[in-house]
């Protein structure tokens, strides 16, 4: 008679929550509705703020630092909330972040809820202009990155490189296709793809409150979900 292999129950998969949503007045309540959806697409979501650490202690800072090491260390995959933060591009934390857990060979995904590409953002704060009729710089001089992208060209290849892929490899970037796919979903938030297939999901239009509109957000852990379900690569 022939052993039936007993099948291992399937661990969810673990999402670092990283963003600067751990500045906000209600960090801890936004945290919590972060995880409550992963939990209802079968994932477990890792917030920041689920590390308890003293604040009044010398070493606060490098307690942070640490458990938000090691939470990383125990995650499959990060969401990064890459919205503009405090000037034109994400913020500084989540960028070291989503570095890492690249460096780790982790899945790596973003949302941000300003569609706006990075040179026009940076155009809303800081004097720009055309030097000789070619390249922008601002005030100082200084190039200002130019390619079209949503934010910074390492940021946004990185997620080309170490993201699940949000459409089906077989449409073209803007083909006609994948134009009367968005149109037909209607869906509120967007793909931005270039060269390989950027996997930021923006919205189509900015949010009134962009710190509390978690639509993109769950785009993305929709896109996580299906990834650690074997329906997308």
């Amino acid at each position: 008679m022939k052993k039936t292999r007993e099948e291992k129950p399937v661990t969810p998969m673990k999402i670092y929550l990283a963003g600067p949503d751990v500045f906000l007045p209600d960090a801890v309540e936004i945290g919590r509705r972060k995880a409550a959806i992963c939990a209802r697409h079968g994932l477990i979501g890792l917030y920041p703020l689920d590390n308890a650490v003293d604040l009044t202690a010398p070493d606060a800072s490098l307690a942070i630092f640490k458990g938000n090491e090691a939470m990383m260390d125990a995650a499959d995959a990060i969401i990064a909330n890459l919205t503009p933060f405090r000037g034109p591009s994400a913020d500084a934390g989540t960028v070291y972040e989503l570095g890492y857990m690249a460096g780790r060979g982790k899945l790596c995904f973003a949302y941000s809820n300003d569609p706006a590409i990075y040179a026009e953002r940076v155009a809303r704060s800081f004097e720009v202009t055309k030097f000789a009729g070619s390249h922008l710089i601002d005030g100082d001089g200084l190039t200002v990155e130019d390619f079209g992208l949503p934010d910074n060209l390492m940021m946004i290849h990185t997620l080309d490189l170490h993201g699940g892929r949000a459409f089906s490899s077989e449409v073209e970037t803007g083909s006609r296709q994948e134009n009367a796919s968005n149109r037909e979903s209607g869906a509120p938030f967007r793909f931005n793809r270039n060269g390989k297939g950027s996997r930021l999901v923006t919205p189509r239009l900015r949010p009134a409150d962009i710190w509390h509109d978690l639509t993109s957000f769950e785009a993305c852990v929709a896109l996580a979900a299906d990834r650690a379900a074997g329906t997308s690569s």
